[in-house]
């Protein structure tokens, strides 16, 4: 088990389509579940509104990313993101929609060095059938993201969301 939580963020892609949300802590929802609104105004602890990518674009995202490890040789590490694709596909639509967002975000991503899966030639579809078949996270997936849930989800399981992409023809 890791002893830090890494936060990753990619600057050099532009972060759309997005959504206002409401924000709040952990602290503000004590404080208003039991009735201190009083503190809540004194500490400035009120909710406060920001943008927030939508889960269809962090989706597409979270595929790229398992393409451009893969491509990388960097495995260890990301299988979070065949987690986080299952969780992510009982919210997200595999609909024409989707696949024109797809469509943008390859165009976003294609000039940039670090996305290796969007470049010309590289056929998205047939990568991601390659990393099921060749079940290339599955022993990290087992190893580090299993032991991480608070539920218990099978590498099996959750490479399904992976099985329905390719199937859809997403890319």
């Amino acid at each position: 088990m890791k002893e830090h939580l890494i936060v990753e963020t990619a600057v050099y892609i532009k972060a759309y389509p997005y959504k206002k949300m409401f924000a709040t802590s952990i602290i503000y929802d004590y404080l208003y579940g039991n009735g201190y609104t009083d503190l809540i105004s004194e500490h400035g602890l009120e909710p406060f509104e920001v943008n927030v990518q939508v889960a269809e674009r962090t989706f597409i995202d979270k595929l790229y990313a398992l393409g451009d490890y893969y491509l990388s040789g960097a495995i260890e590490g990301y299988s979070r993101h065949i987690y986080d694709l299952y969780k992510l596909s009982k919210i997200v639509l595999l609909d024409d929609d989707l696949r024109l967002l797809a469509k943008d975000v390859y165009e976003e991503r294609v000039s940039h060095g670090q996305c290796r899966s969007a470049k010309p030639g590289v056929d998205m579809s047939e990568l991601l059938q390659e990393i099921v078949d060749k079940k290339i996270y599955e022993r990290d997936y087992e190893n580090v993201t299993s032991k991480m849930l608070f539920e218990d989800v099978s590498y099996e399981t959750a490479i399904t969301a992976l099985q329905k992409v390719i199937e859809y023809r997403l890319f």
